[in-house]
């Protein structure tokens, strides 16, 4: 399954909603995980 992992939309905000372990055990189950940068993923 392929997951995306969107960034917080607030002005200023750099967090993401899920954790580097989070997106780690992801990957471990077999999942393509992409995390959003700046403009995009």
């Amino acid at each position: 399954m392929k997951i995306g992992i969107p960034k917080e939309t607030k002005i200023k905000e750099n967090r993401v909603s899920c954790t580097p372990g989070g997106a780690r055990m992801l990957v471990q189950a077999g999942h393509e995980v992409s995390v959003q940068t700046w403009g995009g993923f």
